[in-house]
């Protein structure tokens, strides 16, 4: 017995249908991977931007719980130890024996630094920090002097939004704004987006 296939269009594509879906397909990657990319960058920034904050808010917080100084220090690599560079983190620890060193057992919050970022500290003569102090009434105890943190992407393109500057205030406070790459010296900052 013989089946027969029935009359009419067939239930599949054709070859130019096929490839008109796959020439769409590829204009629709090429113009949205660029804009994806930018978006994970620059929610990698916001990321990254609100640990920074977190961290010192946290500091100058538990200053005013405990009513002792807290610090923030750059971390070691094991994350066990202040450094000389904020390049792997940072510590945020209290020095409850007052000997003016880091225990393992004062260490309150440990942050990690993006490999692809760059973070600076200077005081006012743009001399670079390691040491912040918070003290009893949550204020900067330790530098003097005012204090600027930059967060910065390590490929920053031009004309991008996407570094981040604080101004660590005799307060406590911190004020955060953001700068177009390649304008850090220039333009003046803006609120951030």
């Amino acid at each position: 017995m013989r089946t027969s296939r029935p009359q009419g269009p067939s239930a599949g594509f054709t070859l130019i249908e096929l490839l008109v879906t796959v020439v769409i397909a590829s204009i629709l990657l090429i113009v949205g991977v660029p804009t994806f990319a930018d978006a994970f960058e620059r929610n990698r920034i916001v990321s990254q931007t609100n640990d920074v904050s977190a961290a010192f808010a946290f500091a100058r917080s538990e200053a005013l719980r405990s009513n002792d100084q807290v610090r923030i220090c750059p971390s070691n690599a094991a994350q066990n130890a202040c450094a000389a560079d904020w390049s792997q983190g940072w510590l945020v620890w209290r020095d409850d024996d007052d000997d003016d060193g880091l225990d393992a057992n004062e260490i309150l919050r440990v942050g990690r630094l993006d490999s692809r970022d760059s973070f600076a500290v200077v005081d006012a003569a743009d001399v670079a920090v390691t040491d912040i102090r918070f003290g009893p009434r949550g204020g900067r105890a330790v530098p003097a002097t005012a204090v600027t943190l930059t967060l910065k992407p390590d490929s920053c393109d031009t004309g991008k939004q996407l570094v981040r500057r604080w101004q660590l205030l005799a307060s406590g406070a911190m004020s955060n704004v953001c700068i177009v790459c390649g304008t850090e010296a220039d333009a003046p900052p803006t609120l951030c987006d």
